[in-house]
């Protein structure tokens, strides 16, 4: 079986932002292994970098932190927007599926 899905998120530049050290581990090394540019950083020392292209994030991401992010036009998701262009081999909109925010809550 052949697979023929591209990498969409190649080149990305991505935040890694989280309280968790063993969350920040775990994407950063799944980030690139998918070719993303990626740093990591702790919440409170968190500052928006233009150039990026998302803040991959969870639950402990501060929501002053998410506006800040928005104003500078850098979209902040969850781990779930990750899988899903890894799945599909494109690069879904950020905006298109309520589970890729990261307060989302499963009810």
């Amino acid at each position: 079986m052949e697979c023929s899905k591209r990498n969409a998120l190649a080149g990305l530049a991505v935040s890694v932002v989280s309280l968790s050290a063993d969350f920040r581990d775990a994407w950063v090394s799944i980030l690139q292994t998918a070719g993303c540019v990626v740093t990591s950083q702790l919440s409170t020392e968190v500052t928006v970098d233009k150039d990026l292209g998302v803040v991959v994030t969870d639950c402990t991401c501060p929501k002053s932190f998410i506006v800040k992010s928005e104003l500078a036009n850098v979209p902040v998701v969850s781990t779930e927007w990750v899988i899903q262009c890894l799945i599909r081999g494109e690069f879904v909109d950020t905006r298109s599926h309520p589970r890729y925010h990261p307060h989302y809550l499963d009810r």
